[in-house]
């Protein structure tokens, strides 16, 4: 998984492993990792916040050592906290970028949050596919393949455009029966509003 020269951004699994984070900054890798928020951190450097940081949630940014005596990583590291109404536990943030003027506590914060909504997506994609046994491939070629999970994302994004979110299983279902036949325009055109976005005032 570690290639040189790679930004890795992970949830708090990754974080557990110091050994883990100090063998990616060896590698020459930059990460964002999440860390569970009983961490034992030692401050070494608070950083002072701008108006954006401030803006993206950002409460603290600090240079710490991480880990106790028994479980230290061996270097520096940078930490952000992030606290905004709409989490349901604040978000710290591990990364071995220390300087604030290279990567902005803001720009990490959103980075995090690019990295988390493509895995969303992902989790939506394996969902919408079902079962790998269940999974109908038109082409058994790498690039046949390729060509259909790429047009079923393009479908995917196309109709989240239209719906204000991202369609369900039984919409996907309902849009493979029109294409077998089954479902007519007009039936589909019914179903399409009942899958959008409610808006609220």
């Amino acid at each position: 998984m570690i290639k040189p020269g790679e930004f890795s951004v992970g949830d708090r699994y990754y974080g557990r492993d110091y050994q883990f984070l100090n063998r990616l900054s060896e590698a020459g890798c930059s990460y964002l990792i999440r860390l569970r928020e009983d961490s034992v951190m030692e401050v070494v450097e608070k950083l002072p916040l701008v108006p954006a940081d401030v803006k993206a949630g950002v409460v603290s940014d600090r240079i710490v050592r991480l880990g106790s005596r028994t479980k230290r990583h061996p270097g520096l590291v940078r930490i952000i906290r992030i606290e905004k109404p709409e989490l349901d536990e604040p978000l710290i943030l591990v990364t071995n970028q220390l300087s604030p003027t290279d990567l902005g506590a803001a720009l990490l914060a959103g980075i995090y949050k690019q990295g988390w909504e493509i895995e969303l997506f992902f989790r939506w994609l394996k969902c919408v596919f079902g079962r790998r046994k269940q999974w109908h491939w038109f082409a058994e070629s790498e690039n046949g393949v390729g060509i259909q999970l790429y047009s079923a994302m393009i479908a995917a994004l196309l109709l989240s455009r239209r719906l204000g979110k991202l369609p369900g299983k039984r919409l996907y279902e309902a849009l493979q029966f029109h294409q077998a036949g089954w479902v007519s325009e007009a039936e589909l055109a019914a179903i399409l509003p009942r899958n959008a976005l409610k808006k609220t005032q």
